[in-house]
């Protein structure tokens, strides 16, 4: 139960990660111009090279957080 609990929190830090690789690689792309308007609209920043960063940051704290958490079981 708590491998799968893990498992759920990577596989959402890897979307998360890869979601800001497109920000970053193609801030002018669809997806990014969704995201922006979004963003404006909340008040957050409209530069996607920059959100892109920080979702992708974000993706790799979940990733390494459940990574940590999952082997403690392990050993």
């Amino acid at each position: 139960m708590i491998m799968i609990f893990c498992g759920f929190i990577f596989l959402l830090g890897l979307t998360m990660s890869i979601r800001g690789w497109i920000y970053t690689i193609k801030p002018e792309g669809a997806i990014a111009r969704k995201r922006q308007q979004k963003n404006l609209r909340l008040g957050f920043t409209s530069d996607m090279k920059i959100f892109g960063r920080k979702i992708r940051r974000l993706g790799y704290i979940f990733m390494f957080a459940s990574g940590l958490w999952g082997s403690r079981f392990f050993l």
